[in-house]
This record gives C-alpha cells, sequence and structure tokens, in this order.
C-alpha cells in the first residue's frame, strides 16, 4: 500500500466544539488508483497504556464522496471521537 500519512493532529475537547477528533491527511503515492483506507485508532492514557480502540471505515469519514484514491491525491479526514472517560495522552492509528 502506498498511501502515506502526510499530516496528523489530536485536538482535544477543549478546542473544536467539545467533540474530540483526529485530524489526517492522506496521499496516494502509487502509480494506480486505491481504495480509500480504513483507519485503525488507538487511544492511550499518561502511561502509555491502550484504553480504546476503533475501526474507522471510508463510509464513516467520506459520506457520499469517491470510493477511490487517483495517484497523486490527497484526502483530508476529520475522525470524530467521543469523550474518553480516561485522560487522553496519545493516540496511534494504522491505515488498514
Amino acid at each position: 500500500m502506498a498511501l502515506n500519512p502526510l499530516k496528523r493532529c489530536l485536538r482535544n475537547a477543549a478546542s473544536v466544539n467539545s467533540i474530540p477528533f483526529l485530524g489526517l491527511t492522506v496521499i496516494n503515492y502509487a502509480v494506480f488508483e486505491q481504495k480509500l483506507p480504513s483507519i485503525k485508532l488507538t487511544l492511550q492514557n499518561f502511561t502509555g497504556d491502550d484504553f480504546a480502540q476503533r475501526s474507522f471505515y471510508p463510509k464513516d469519514y467520506m459520506a457520499n464522496q469517491a470510493s477511490v484514491m487517483q495517484t497523486d491525491m490527497s484526502i483530508e479526514i476529520a475522525l470524530d471521537i467521543a469523550t474518553p472517560v480516561s485522560k487522553l495522552d496519545g493516540y496511534r492509528f494504522k491505515l488498514i
């Protein structure tokens, strides 16, 4: 898979409408079109322990949009995250 994240940011509840979200920019570096990726997001507490995990699918973040990425195409993805019960201190994601 030649899909690479260019930028990413996690904003906490105080910054945007009281809803935390993960913002990603992904680009297709392959010489062929590819399906939009699914994204596996894992939230971590201040000790680095995982406390929540969710998979987001293209239908979750690209409603009524194209289902493939052309070569050199980039997309902006914003994933709303339910307010965690534990203090959110870190995260990791994987394009799947």
